[in-house]
């Protein structure tokens, strides 16, 4: 199957089992929902006293709580559950949410282990990052005395140099930080459908997953960009939509934004692991014998 053929049969699952998505779609409106209270209390105590009221800082950490709790335990679930539905479909069995939930139950453990090790992955790759930064801004003495100066507002001639070379730095940085978590996305985009599929353990999954990366590299690194440009795209859509609310009014503008997003979401994220599974079928192991 061609990479195009798979955002087809991906995109032709959820069409036909539009059901599947209405657990994320749920959580999703319950934080934009709580987000959304956040910003009309700010809105209200800041504009009526000038202060940020305890109610909104008891949202802020009820949405970070809440956040946690859903990366760390629901996610590990929304990716089984997906992922064996999308096998249904290749299988050509009943789309079944309850089946694909019970064939997860028993993947659920070693889908978390497996996540904890991806998100190490990343984490490591962003600690070494932050220190190439505060190493480099640390070291240049110059670089510290030009933001001093631009802090207080004395900017002269002679501190625009290591303003430059620090542009220049944190441009090569960031371009450099972006390399390196895609190369990571690529290696780990099929440790997923291994875990369901294959039966094998948290570890053992990343290092097939690396193995599949290492084989399929620029396949798989089309799958991404193509997906990407079609998420920008909607984004961007869902941008327009909302700013003939926001000329209306600011407050309408960002409420029509939020719900909007949190449907488009829960649409394009299951889609992504969708689109693994079937990778997988058709670049790793047929599914369907």
């Amino acid at each position: 199957m061609s990479i195009t053929g798979i955002f087809g049969e991906s995109f032709d699952t959820i069409w036909k089992y539009p059901k599947a998505i209405l657990p994320y779609l749920v959580m999703e409106l319950v934080i934009s929902l709580l987000v959304i209270i956040a910003v009309f209390e700010l809105a209200g105590t800041a504009v009526a006293t000038g202060i940020i009221s305890a109610g909104f800082w008891a949202l802020i950490i009820g949405i970070i709580v809440m956040s946690f709790v859903i990366g760390m335990f629901i996610t590990p679930l929304f990716y089984g559950v997906y992922t064996n539905i999308e096998v249904q479909k290749l299988k050509r069995k009943r789309l079944s949410l309850r089946s694909a939930y019970d064939a997860t139950k028993t993947r659920y453990g070693t889908l978390f282990w497996a996540g904890l090790a991806n998100l190490a992955i990343y984490l490591a790759i962003i600690i070494v990052f932050a220190g190439l930064l505060l190493g480099y801004i640390g070291a240049n003495g110059t670089v510290l005395a030009a933001l001093g100066s631009v802090h207080t507002g004395a900017v002269h001639t002679s501190v625009l140099r290591p303003l430059v070379a620090l542009a220049g730095f944190l441009l090569l940085w960031a371009v450099l930080l972006v390399l390196c978590t895609g190369i990571a996305a690529i290696f780990l985009f099929q440790y997923v459908p291994i875990v369901i599929l294959e039966k094998r353990g948290a570890l053992d999954s990343i290092k097939r997953s690396f193995e599949v990366g290492r084989k399929n590299f620029w396949s798989i690194l089309g799958v991404l960009v193509i997906y990407m440009i079609i998420v920008l795209l909607v984004y961007f859509v869902v941008g327009i939509i909302s700013t003939p609310f926001d000329l209306a009014s600011r407050a309408a503008g960002s409420l029509v934004q939020i719900l909007i997003s949190s449907i488009v979401g829960s649409f394009v994220y299951p889609w992504y692991i969708m689109i693994m599974t079937s990778f997988y079928n058709s670049y790793v192991r047929k599914i369907a014998q």
